[in-house]
């Protein structure tokens, strides 16, 4: 009876210290952060745990398709549980115990290492490799149609494509940072794609920010941190913090560094993170807090080059040239108007001086200039003719009017060259004009 006793207190004992949970090539998982869950599907069972103190809380069998496998699908925390093909475009859900397939698609290998999410309960996914191209296609998972829709930039604008790319969606905003791409002179190559972009998802349009300062690619071990993204190379952790624009690298942590070669992602929960690590012929997930790793700063850059501060010179200094043609021809402008006449309110200038002008001098300037600065001589007689005089003696007033007003101008401008004149009509020798020299009127 006591031995009994005592085998079902540590069994009680045992249990509530939870257990170790363990993932091998042929699972997955998928962590529910509001129910604080972690689901790993294996073949033909889901076990259900408690990421915090890795209680197994159920495990059940499901029914999955012949052969299924889930290590090539991405899992999807969506309600319910989605299954969405890693290098194609089968999509799958699990209905109560049953994994269904849902999808009018197939297996079409142009997506490898694409971006899939989930943005306001709708499926996205963008870009990936296939058959030596890096598509540059935003799709999402149509309900109605159970296909693949592609979404069209308003502006016309899109990116050039890429695979194994980080991605970010922040304020209505999908970005894509950096990954690879095909090297258009040799397709067998793949060279690092540079360019960030981003997607409005509300005024449906692509817009690119710029080059990267420092190539990013994306890799299993990364994870999320303070709406930051962390991804380790062999060499350091990158931290991507697209709020401030900085990409910061740190000394490799040892912990970190277990994860390097390993296919699934870490993730992070209140203050710790689960890693997973290689244990014996499978994966072992280990919990440690954040504080205990060592993120030692070693440099910090902006992650966008500052291409703005280089449109930004180059337009000063378009607006510099601008300026100094502007600068120049008002210089030209005034050189040459600064010894020309302006008539004004009764008044002709020159420079900063003027002299007062009569009516009948006024009313003459202002018909010659009307008159593209020449007028004949006889509308001269009409406009001046006084009926108390004779033609003859009209004329002899007009001459000596016209002589005395030029004499007038030509000492304003200290110039020998005559004003107001008259010539010979071009159009008919027998008629006289009177011309005033437009040289000397400024514009």
């Amino acid at each position: 009876m006591h031995k009994k006793l005592f085998f079902i207190i540590f069994l009680i004992g045992f249990n509530s210290f939870g257990q170790e949970i363990y993932i091998d090539t042929e699972s997955n998982y998928s962590f529910n952060k509001n129910n604080e869950e972690l689901l790993i599907f294996k073949k033909d069972s889901v076990s259900i745990y408690d990421v915090n103190s890795f209680h197994l809380l159920e495990k059940k069998e499901i029914i999955s398709p012949p052969n299924f496998d889930f290590s090539v699908y991405h899992i999807l925390d969506k309600e319910p549980i989605h299954f969405v093909e890693i290098n194609g475009g089968k999509v799958y859900q699990l209905n109560n115990d049953t994994i269904q397939r849902i999808d009018n698609s197939y297996t079409h290998k142009m997506v490898w290492q694409s971006n899939v999410f989930t943005y306001n309960d709708t499926i996205y996914r963008y870009g990936g490799y296939g058959f030596w191209t890096t598509n540059n296609k935003l799709t999402f998972y149509d309900t109605v149609t159970n296909e693949w829709q592609i979404i069209s930039s308003v502006n016309g604008i899109y990116p050039k494509g890429s695979c194994s790319s980080f991605y970010e969606i922040l304020n209505d905003k999908l970005y894509i940072i950096g990954g690879e791409k095909v090297n258009p002179e040799d397709l067998n190559q793949r060279i690092n794609n540079d360019e960030i972009w981003s997607f409005d998802f509300k005024a449906k349009k692509w817009e690119n920010l710029g080059v990267l300062s420092h190539s990013i690619e994306y890799s299993n071990n990364s994870f999320e941190l303070n709406g930051n993204i962390f991804s380790s190379t062999y060499e350091f952790i990158v931290e991507v913090d697209l709020k401030n624009n900085l990409l910061k690298q740190y000394a490799l942590d040892p912990m970190i560094q277990k994860t390097i070669d390993v296919f699934y992602k870490p993730f992070v929960h209140k203050d710790n993170i689960y890693l997973w690590i290689q244990y014996d012929s499978g994966l072992k997930l280990v919990k440690t807090k954040l504080d205990t790793l060592n993120f030692n700063l070693i440099n910090e850059q902006a992650l966008v080059k500052n291409n703005y501060i280089v449109v930004l010179k180059l337009l000063i200094v378009i607006a510099c040239i601008i300026f100094l043609i502007f600068l120049f021809s008002i210089k030209k402008k005034y050189k040459e108007n600064s010894n020309k006449l302006l008539f004004k309110n009764n008044k002709v200038f020159i420079k900063d001086n003027f002299t007062n002008i009569n009516a009948d001098e006024n009313k003459l300037l202002t018909l010659l200039i009307n008159n593209d600065f020449s007028i004949t001589n006889e509308n001269l007689v009409n406009n001046f003719y006084n009926a108390d005089l004779d033609r003859s003696q009209n004329i002899r007033n007009i001459n000596k009017f016209i002589s005395d007003l030029n004499l007038k101008l030509k000492t304003m401008l200290n110039s020998n060259n005559d004003i107001l004149y008259k010539t010979v009509n071009p159009l008919d020798k027998r008629m006289k004009i009177v011309m005033l020299n437009r040289d000397f009127i400024r514009n």
